[in-house]
């Protein structure tokens, strides 16, 4: 009775979260943006509009200095190829298993909503076949957009479905995504064979491996060896040049290797070596796995709209041209449904210009010299942020959610970001509901405050100022 009881109050929260009028389930899902915030039509959409707010001139002008991001992206350049370097795996099976503690099959949910049985929660866990890791220490490379798991299993463990944060779309093993050509170490198999547990730059986790390649030292050194290049749009197709040879007959096309913002992949210099290009296209190489188990290099070819040698010059112009790619992209836990969340939508917008961004949003509101706004009134945390925030490089923490400051408009902050839901209250119960806004938006710190219904804005939970590549603390007092 109890699991039926969170089921209908499930259903219920679903139907009205998104809603300040009584409707039905289909209507609640379907109203416009500006019912769902005001923000939404009131503050424009167009990272260019905040860019160029100034003068044009203004959104070219370097973020920060030659040198200064340079050294910044020799460490994200560290960090990236880190696995490839390491001797060994870093986790103890001591570690591992206490992160696994964490989840429990009494207290976790699949994707039907119905709770975990114990015989199927018991066969997951015994696909890690932990008494044997670490199995392997093997350099290897992503071919592919990747899921990095907690278990060896796609299947989703969901907490109280009938609380916001605990349902879909939050699947808490979902640990995070990886894009092709992430250098990786392999540590462990799983039992049936379909998994590899491993360490990437960003995260540790299990990820299916098909969707992997291993790494020789002789492919490490060609791809170390030359520059690198940042990908400019979103899902871009990657395919092997043919050189004007004809392709044997195929009844289907080759599978691409999909590559989005937050890519980097090594940049053919000298592309002529393989045949003279068109004006306006880049070369450049993907990991491709062949059928010994190994890597390989491929070269496409690409538009030059589409790759740029990487770092990229750090301008508000070049930021915004990123970022509204990402713009109304749906929202992605961790990475699910290849989509993105609120930290990696920002790290994926920052590692094209060599900052490298941690995975979660804690960890990027800690960066530098975090300027402290909890217990502050709400209006003397924004008046803090728009007199210390710096336009496209600065973010703003507050607990489970990080956004990039983009400036002022009409006197209040502006915020990029990409959020689940507005907290609203649910009358006649002390649970708190959603708005599922859903996507990457750009809004004040108050969206939704028109709504009566709003349980709590953004502001109010604002828990940090900090700025990306900022050499001295912020201050309360205005001081540098």
């Amino acid at each position: 009775m109890l699991h039926g009881a969170l089921l209908l109050l499930a259903a219920w929260v679903f139907c009205t979260s998104g809603c300040a009028r009584p409707a039905d389930g289909l209507a609640a899902w379907t109203l416009p943006d500006a019912e769902l915030a005001l923000d939404l039509a009131q503050v424009p959409q167009d990272l260019f509009w905040f860019a160029t707010k100034a003068e044009e001139e203004a959104a070219f002008a370097p973020l920060a200095g030659a040198e200064e991001q340079a050294a910044a992206a020799a460490r994200a350049a560290g960090l990236l190829f880190s696995p490839w370097l390491a001797p060994g795996p870093i986790r103890s099976l001591e570690e591992i298993r206490i992160e696994l503690a964490r989840f429990k099959a009494e207290k976790g949910f699949m994707e039907n909503l119905r709770p975990f049985s114990p015989a199927r929660w018991d066969e997951i866990l015994g696909n890690c076949a932990l008494e044997a890791y670490p199995g392997l220490n093997l350099p290897a490379i992503t071919v592919r957009v990747c899921d990095l798991r907690l278990l060896p299993t796609r299947q989703p463990y969901f907490l109280n479905p009938a609380r916001p944060g605990e349902g879909f779309p939050f699947d808490y093993l979902q640990n995070s995504s990886l894009p092709p050509g992430t250098p990786v170490r392999l540590t462990h198999l799983s039992a049936d064979q379909a998994w590899v547990l491993l360490e990437s730059p960003s995260a540790k986790g299990w990820v299916e491996l098909e969707n992997l390649a291993l790494a020789s030292p002789r492919f490490m050194l060609d791809w170390l060896s030359r520059p690198m290049a940042a990908l400019l749009e979103e899902k871009i197709p990657l395919r092997p040049r043919t050189d004007g040879r004809a392709m044997p007959d195929q009844p289907l096309p080759t599978l691409p290797c999909l590559a989005s913002i937050g890519t980097i992949l090594p940049l053919e210099s000298n592309p002529r070596l393989h045949g003279p290009l068109e004006k306006g296209q880049t070369a450049l190489y993907f990991p491709e796995r062949g059928t010994d188990g190994y890597a390989h290099m491929r070269l496409a070819v690409l538009p030059s709209r589409q790759a740029a040698a990487w770092p990229l010059p750090l301008n508000r112009k070049t930021l915004a041209a990123l970022g509204m790619h990402m713009l109304g992209q749906p929202y992605g836990w961790g990475g699910s449904g290849g989509n993105r969340d609120c930290s990696s939508t920002l790290r994926d917008l920052f590692m094209p210009f060599g900052l490298w961004l941690p995975r979660n949003s804690l960890a990027q509101a800690s960066l530098g010299h975090p300027l402290d706004l909890s217990g502050l009134e709400p209006e003397q945390k924004e008046a803090l942020i728009l007199q210390q925030g710096r336009p496209f490089l600065s973010l703003i923490g507050l607990p489970g959610h990080i956004s990039l400051y983009l400036g002022q408009h009409q006197d209040r902050a502006i915020i990029f970001h990409n959020i689940w839901g507005l907290r609203i209250a649910l009358p006649g119960s002390s649970l708190q509901g959603r708005a599922i806004l859903g996507k990457a938006v750009i809004t004040t710190l108050t969206p939704g405050r028109e709504r009566t219904d709003l349980a709590q804005t953004l502001l109010e939970n604002t828990r940090s100022l900090n700025r990306l590549l900022a050499p001295l603390p912020l201050a309360r007092n205005g001081g540098e």
